[in-house]
Formats: C-alpha cells, structure tokens, sequence
C-alpha cells in the first residue's frame, strides 16, 4: 500500500482522504502496541474509546478510499 500512495502522490493524483487515513492509521497502531506491550496501567475505558474511535475513522477512510478508487464516490 505504501508504494501505491507513493506512486500516486508522485503523479500529483492523490485524494487528501490518503492523508488522513495514513495518519489515523499510524495513531491507532502506535496505541494498539501501547496497550499490547503495556500490562494494565493504559487500559481504561477511556483509553480503549479513544482507540475505537481512531480505528472506526480510519476504517472509513479506508472505505472512501475503495470508493473513491472504484467510481462511486466522486
């Protein structure tokens, strides 16, 4: 995937949502490994919303991305 969004931000062709997904999905996996390596002290309820958040926005963008690709959203 990293090659592809390469390839499209050299031909100047790249929707803004790659951006957003790219960074949303950085956030998520940085405190997905926060709280696989961390034992209880990052495991709230709180913290674990703020993950699911992250996750579901990147989920989405991932879908705007298909999307976006396949014709059906403009």
């Amino acid at each position: 995937m990293l090659y592809s969004a390469y390839n499209l931000t050299i031909s100047g062709r790249t929707p803004s949502v790659i951006y957003t997904h790219g960074l949303f999905g950085a956030i998520s996996l940085a405190f997905g490994f926060i709280f696989v390596i961390n034992r209880w002290r990052w495991k709230t309820r709180r913290n674990m919303r703020i993950l699911l958040a992250l996750w579901v926005l990147t989920f989405i963008g991932g879908l705007s991305i298909y999307l976006t690709f396949t014709g059906r959203l403009p």
